[in-house]
C-alpha cells in the first residue's frame, strides 16, 4: 500500500511539474498572438519579433513533448538505440551551427573546440544529436547576452581500466 502511494504521489508531482512546463509557453503564445490580433503590434519590427517569441515558445512546446514521449517510452522499455558508426566532431558541429543563429540573436557567442583525429565511435546518433542539443540549448536559455556557451570534444582515458573515451562538454558563463 505504501509502495502504490509513493506511485501516486509520484505520478501527481510528474503531472503537476508537466503542466507547470506546458503552461508558460502556452501563456506566451497566447498573449503575444493577441498582441498581433488587436493591433497592439503595430510596426514590422515588433511584429517581426513578437512572431519569433511565438516560434521559440512553440518550438519550446514540441521540445517538452518529444522528451514526454521519450521519457514514457524509456519508462515502458521501448527506446531501440540504432548504432552506427559516428564521428563525434561531425555531431557535435552540426548541433553548434544549427544553434548558432539564435546564439548569435541573443548576443551570445559560441566557442567551439574539436580534439583532432578522434576515433569513430559505434553509438546511436540520433540520440546523441538530442542529448547535444538539449546541453546546448538549456545553455543557451542560461546565458546572458555578452556570455559565452563552449562546446568541446576531447579524448581522455578512464583511470579504472584504461580505456580510451570520447568526451563532449558544452559550458556557458
Amino acid at each position: 500500500a505504501a509502495q502504490v502511494q509513493d506511485a501516486r504521489q509520484t505520478e501527481r508531482d510528474f503531472v503537476a511539474n508537466v503542466s507547470h512546463e506546458l503552461k508558460t509557453p502556452l501563456t506566451s503564445i497566447q498573449g503575444f498572438a493577441q498582441a498581433i490580433r488587436d493591433g497592439d503590434v503595430s510596426d514590422a519590427s515588433a511584429t517581426q519579433n513578437a512572431a519569433r517569441i511565438i516560434y521559440d515558445e512553440a518550438d519550446r512546446l514540441r521540445r517538452l513533448v518529444v522528451g514526454l514521449v521519450d521519457s514514457a517510452r524509456l519508462e515502458s522499455g521501448d527506446v531501440r538505440m540504432t548504432f552506427a558508426a559516428v564521428h563525434i566532431n561531425t555531431l557535435a558541429e552540426t548541433c553548434a551551427h544549427n544553434l548558432a543563429a539564435r546564439a548569435q540573436a541573443a548576443g551570445i557567442s559560441m566557442g567551439q573546440s574539436f580534439a583532432q583525429e578522434l576515433p569513430v565511435v559505434m553509438a546511436d546518433g540520433d540520440r546523441l544529436v538530442q542529448v547535444i542539443t538539449n546541453l546546448l540549448d538549456n545553455a543557451l536559455k542560461h546565458t546572458c547576452a555578452g556570455g559565452k556557451v563552449a562546446i568541446e570534444t576531447k579524448l581522455t582515458t578512464r583511470k579504472s581500466d584504461g580505456a580510451k573515451l570520447v568526451e563532449v562538454s558544452v559550458a556557458d558563463t
